[in-house]
């Protein structure tokens, strides 16, 4: 298992840069003779989403909505990772969309 970490760039949203506050943590994971790259997103400290390519996968934490500003970088995230549109989608939206999804921490 390998794991490294990179700053979440901003290449959808307004905001020149998080400044360090929301990092991506890469894992590949070895499963049944395959790699596969699980990414999950660290917002201020705090997991908040995890996308598990083993398992296909998108999982919220509860910490997901925290702030407004943990709500762009899990919105920028998904862009990127997984190109859900989710930019204009209120955090009422995203609760509804994701109910199945947010996983207790």
């Amino acid at each position: 298992m390998n794991r490294n970490y990179y700053e979440l760039a901003t290449r959808y949203d307004a905001r020149k840069s998080f400044y360090g506050k929301a990092l991506v943590e890469v894992e590949e994971v070895e499963r049944y003779g395959t790699t596969y790259t699980n990414k999950t997103l660290i917002s201020y400290g705090h997991e908040v989403v995890r996308i598990t390519a083993s398992e296909n996968k998108i999982r919220l934490t509860t910490s997901w909505n925290a702030s407004d500003t943990t709500l762009r970088h899990v919105k920028e995230f998904l862009k990127q990772e997984v190109s859900l549109e989710v930019g204009s989608k209120s955090k009422a939206e995203l609760a509804e969309y994701f109910k199945d999804k947010i996983e207790e921490e």
